[in-house]
C-alpha cells in the first residue's frame, strides 16, 4: 500500500486541505478497513475499485462524498489506485452549488455532480505526481475560487478546531452579530452537519489524531485534552463513531503498518 499527499497551489488553501494518492495492492486486501468520521469532503477517483459492501454506490468516474458521523468499514476485494482531494469542512457546498447537507453520510456519483468533465480519465493518465497536481489545481481555480466561502461558517469552524467544547461555542457565537438560527442554517449549508454536530466529530478527531500520536499519554488526559467533559462522554462518543472503546481502538492502531495507520489519521 502507498499514500501520498500532494499539497494544492497557495490561492486553493482556504478550500482545500490536501491531494492524496493512494495504491493497494494483493496484500492488502486481508483485512476490513475501517473509515472515522473526520470532518472534511472527499472527491475521490479511483480505478478498478471493488469492495464487498459500496461498490454498488460508487460510479467508475468516482464521486463525492460529504460529512460522516459513524464509522464506515470497507472490504476490499481486489487491488485498485485511487486519487482524491480533501476539501475543507467550510467548503462543502462550493464545487457543485449544492448545500453541504445533500451529500452527508452520501457518496455521489461525480458524472452525475459534472457532466461535462474528463478529469477521471484526465487523472489516470497523467504521468505523475506533479501532472495530476496540476489537474486537481486547474479544475478547482476554476470551480471554487469564483464562489464566496461563507466567512461565519469558516470562522466557527475554525475556532472549533482550535478548542472542540462547548464553552468555546458559547463564548464565539454572540461575538457573530447575526441571529442564531441563521447562523445554523449557513454552517448547515457549508458544513453538512450542524455546529453541535461538527464540534462532536472535531472532538472525536482530535483525541483519536492523540492516540494514535500519543501512545504514551494516558486515555483520561487525552480525552480531558480532547475537550470531553468526563471519561464516561469520552467512551460515549467513541462508540457512538467508531463502535468500538477508545482503548480498544489504541491497540488496534499500534498494531497497524505505517501506512495504514496514516490513512486512519489521515
Amino acid at each position: 500500500m502507498e499514500y501520498t499527499v500532494i499539497p494544492c497551489s497557495p490561492p486553493l488553501q482556504r478550500y482545500v486541505k490536501h491531494y492524496w494518492l493512494l495504491s493497494v495492492d494483493e496484500h492488502d486486501l486481508l483485512s476490513p478497513k475501517a473509515i472515522m468520521p473526520y470532518g472534511w469532503f472527499e472527491l475521490v477517483f479511483q480505478r478498478d475499485m471493488k469492495t464487498e459492501n459500496i461498490s454498488s454506490s460508487v460510479g467508475p468516474n468516482g464521486f463525492f462524498t460529504g460529512q460522516h458521523d459513524r464509522s464506515i468499514t470497507i472490504n476490499l476485494s481486489s487491488p485498485f489506485r485511487s486519487a482524491g482531494i480533501s476539501f475543507q469542512p467550510w467548503a462543502g457546498n462550493l464545487l457543485f452549488g449544492i448545500p453541504a447537507n445533500n451529500f452527508t453520510n452520501k457518496r455521489s456519483d461525480f458524472s452525475d455532480l459534472d457532466k461535462d468533465s474528463d478529469l477521471a480519465d484526465s487523472v489516470f493518465a497523467a504521468s505523475g505526481h506533479s501532472e495530476i497536481k496540476t489537474l486537481f489545481d486547474q479544475y478547482l481555480a476554476e470551480k471554487l475560487v469564483p464562489r464566496p466561502i461563507d466567512e461565519v461558517s469558516e470562522f466557527i469552524t475554525r475556532q472549533i478546531l482550535k478548542a472542540p467544547s462547548k464553552n468555546q461555542l458559547s463564548r464565539i457565537i454572540p461575538q457573530i452579530g447575526i441571529g442564531k438560527r441563521r447562523i445554523e442554517q449557513r454552517f448547515l449549508s457549508s458544513t453538512g452537519v450542524s455546529i453541535s454536530s461538527y464540534l462532536r466529530i472535531a472532538r472525536f478527531d482530535g483525541a483519536l489524531q492523540m492516540i494514535g500520536s500519543l501512545p504514551d499519554k494516558s486515555l483520561t488526559k487525552i480525552g480531558l485534552d480532547a475537550g470531553y467533559y468526563d471519561q464516561a462522554h469520552f467512551i460515549r462518543d467513541f462508540k457512538a463513531f467508531s463502535s468500538v472503546t477508545p482503548g480498544f481502538l489504541r491497540k488496534t492502531i499500534n498494531g497497524m503498518d505505517e501506512v495504514s495507520k496514516k490513512l486512519v489519521l489521515n
